[in-house]
């Protein structure tokens, strides 16, 4: 250990600090800040990473609220709202953080938006990588997605990190409630890596891990960017420089915005450097669809639901509080086998990492049969979600298992018996899902029961005739055979019960509905049909 710091001294720290104080994405002031937001160096209290909102500056006095940065590029964005002393202010713009000199207001820094770079997002398959220069493609390198697809799915833009935030400097408005308005539109995001991961031996997983993982916490405005640019604004005489105000509020509350530049479009951004944690199958097993992009959404589900059955028991095991994983991406990716699948990003809250997901990596083995453990104790989260009473009463999620406050954006796709049949898959190459007839796992019991449950739902609604198609529950719409199944079985590749079902049907050819979507969405599950 003493030999790898002193070599690390010698040969790469003058790299690392001289690479720190030239990162335009790191906004600490001097340089101690910036190795320590950079995971560089530590220093004697952590770097700060609050940005103020200011709302007046009368006299000599400056009015302000605070947040932590991933809070504040939502909270404070341009066109929220926030409530104070029982009055409302609407933030316009951002600036530097104010000082008083010689007798007048004025930003510490002529640039509000650090940090600026590129980034090429893609929402279908959440390939992400920044660059300091635009970059000159248009299509996605993993999916090949377009920025011309409808929706659009590849997405190329400017992003900053804000160094402050100001409204109008207008008193406010009353307040008639205690509510707040949020500006909408923030995701976490962790920039793809080229790190290839290693398989677990006795387990179908690989993983890969990163002590300096980038991660963002991106605010697009729900895709469509804060539109502004720098300028000075001018309210009851009172001039402020440098202000980057968003052209929708340029001029409000009798302000006067003089500006020789021309407007621009960008996201705001909240990046870190902490610990990453990339987790995927080694292979697909046999008769299994485990691409998160097939057209159901169920399988997209099975991985968030497993990402956040691995935060609940990691933090149960590690006696902390679930906030400190983040679920930062579920995303589309090719095996060394050549097959499709889906990867789970986890890291850690903390700037800087804390070692809880460094800890993950190292227990995974004993993490993962944990989760896919039958005799849990009753007392213990994956008891809890398992036991007799959880199974009758939960029939997908509640806040007694899998959702909570912050995993909202999550709640229509959280199924705790998806998330557990996935971490099966990880466990071994020979999980069937129930295609080999076997449904005595928790998460499987009682599958067949709840399948012709969900078929004779559906068919009330919607007036089919219900029928067993071989071992399956089915209908048939006008004289089309319809088989209900599993939402990780591949309807492409039948095997087990699902060939057998084909083969009481044939030489006809079904189509297929799965449980997650019979339950949640009966209308497009009849639309998907084309009848």
């Amino acid at each position: 250990m003493a030999a790898d710091l002193e070599a690390y001294a010698r040969e790469q720290l003058h790299d690392d600090i001289s690479q720190a104080a030239t990162n335009p994405e790191l906004t600490g002031d001097g340089l101690a800040e910036r190795l320590a937001e950079g995971a560089i160096l530590p220093m004697y209290g952590m770097p700060s990473r609050s940005r103020l909102l200011f709302h007046q500056l009368r006299g000599n006095t400056s009015s302000e609220i605070d947040r932590d940065l991933d809070l504040a590029i939502t909270e404070f964005a341009p066109g929220s709202e926030r409530t104070k002393d029982k009055r409302i202010h609407v933030p316009i713009g951002f600036t530097a953080p104010y000082l008083y000199r010689r007798g007048r207001w004025e930003p510490s820094e002529p640039h509000p938006l650090a940090g600026r770079r590129w980034m090429q997002r893609c929402e279908r398959c959440h390939f992400t990588r920044t660059t300091d220069d635009e970059p000159g493609n248009d299509t996605c390198p993993e999916c090949g997605c377009t920025i011309d697809d409808t929706p659009i799915a590849f997405r190329v833009y400017q992003f900053a990190v804000p160094l402050g935030f100001r409204t109008s400097m207008h008193p406010g408005k009353d307040a008639k409630e205690e509510g707040e308005l949020l500006a909408m539109g923030t995701a976490s995001v962790a920039e793809s890596e080229p790190q290839p991961c290693y398989s677990v031996p006795a387990t179908n997983s690989a993983l890969a891990y990163s002590s300096a993982g980038r991660i963002y916490r991106v605010n697009d405005r729900r895709g469509e960017l804060f539109t502004g640019r720098l300028g000075t604004t001018n309210r009851n005489g009172q001039v402020l420089e440098y202000q980057w105000i968003d052209e929708r509020f340029q001029t409000v509350d009798d302000i006067t915005f003089a500006s020789s530049i021309p407007s621009e479009s960008l996201a705001l951004a909240s990046p870190k450097t902490t610990d990453v944690l990339r987790i995927r199958p080694a292979t697909v097993p046999a008769g299994l669809r485990l691409d998160p992009l097939s057209s159901s959404g169920a399988v997209k589900a099975a991985y968030y639901s497993a990402a956040f059955i691995l935060r609940s028991l990691a933090a149960e095991l590690l006696d902390i509080d679930p906030d400190e994983f983040e679920v930062s991406n579920v995303r589309q990716i090719e095996l060394d086998t050549g097959q499709t699948a889906g990867e789970i990003v986890l890291s850690d809250h903390l700037t800087n990492g804390s070692g809880y997901v460094a800890w993950v990596h190292n227990s995974w083995t004993e993490v993962l049969a944990r989760a896919t453990s039958r005799v849990e104790p009753a007392n213990t989260f994956i008891g809890a979600l398992t036991s007799d009473s959880h199974r009758r009463n939960c029939d997908s999620a509640g806040y007694d298992c899998l959702r909570q406050y912050r995993n909202m954006t999550f709640h229509g796709l959280l199924d705790w018996r998806l998330g557990l049949s996935l971490l099966r898959s990880l466990s071994g190459d020979m999980f069937a899902c129930g295609l080999d007839d076997d449904f005595t796992a928790p998460d499987l019991d009682g599958w067949q029961d709840f399948a012709r449950e969900r078929r004779d739902a559906f068919c009330n609604t919607f007036g089919c005739a219900p029928q067993d198609l071989g071992p399956l529950p089915g209908f048939t719409v006008g004289s089309q055979p319809v088989v209900i199944v599993h939402p990780l079985w591949d309807t492409q590749s039948p095997r087990g019960l699902m060939a057998e079902a084909h083969a009481a049907i044939s030489p006809a050819t079904p189509r297929h509905l799965d449980t997650f979507n019979l339950l949640r969405r009966e209308s497009w599950s009849y639309q998907s049909l084309g009848t």
